[in-house]
């Protein structure tokens, strides 16, 4: 018997250079030693954001990321054109932040609104220390109408990654982590735009930063 899967959920992976990722930790560092950061998510003081959208701020802005800026760019392009199969002709990074999380503390499964692609990038992580990032399959929701033995689907899935590995999907997947066993859990997220967005009816739009 053949079989052949459907609605399958890509994963972008890609690794970054390791010179220009070693340069990127030390920004990002510098940032947490000298900037102050929000807690946007109650209950949850463990988990820091810098340059998070809620403060109206762009990682991106900061002096000395334009390599990296143009690196996530290309990612996110190749990411829609040749795994989504999407026809695109340029992206904009919406939004961009660095997330720091402490021992201990947890990111309560989300998806990102106003978006097409998002990602993180993993800038300080160890493993088996560093609670590592789990998608959860919101398709498993309800209960299976006959449990036989065996067929109990995944709910949480991890895609394998290290330091200086950037993670891409489409930004309506659930993600989260929990049970961080050690400090300085450091990541940046984003999210990603086509810039020009054009259906298979009569309108289409642009888009920009705010």
């Amino acid at each position: 018997m053949n079989a052949v899967g459907i609605f399958a959920t890509p994963i972008g992976i890609r690794q970054f250079d390791p010179q220009h990722h070693q340069q990127l930790k030390e920004k990002c560092f510098n940032i947490t030693h000298t900037e102050t950061g929000i807690d946007n998510d109650f209950g949850n003081e463990g988990l820091m954001h810098y340059h998070h959208p809620a403060s109206g701020l762009n990682l991106l802005d900061c002096e000395g990321f334009d390599m990296f800026h143009d690196w996530i760019k290309r990612c996110s392009l190749e990411y829609m054109n040749k795994i989504l199969g999407r026809e695109c002709e340029d992206v904009i990074i919406t939004e961009c932040w660095l997330n720091v999380c402490k021992r201990g503390s947890y990111q309560r499964m989300h998806s990102h609104g106003n978006s097409f692609v998002s990602g993180t990038y993993f800038v300080n992580f160890e493993q088996g220390k560093h609670a590592p990032l789990a998608f959860f399959n919101a398709k498993d929701l309800a209960q299976q109408f006959l449990e036989v033995k065996g067929n109990a689907a995944k709910k949480f899935v991890v895609v394998k990654h290290g330091e200086g590995t950037l993670l891409l999907w489409e930004s309506h997947i659930l993600h989260g982590y929990e049970g961080n066993m050690k400090d300085n859990r450091m990541t940046i997220s984003f999210n990603v735009m086509p810039t020009t967005v054009i259906s298979d009816g009569d309108y289409g739009f642009r888009v920009s930063r705010i």
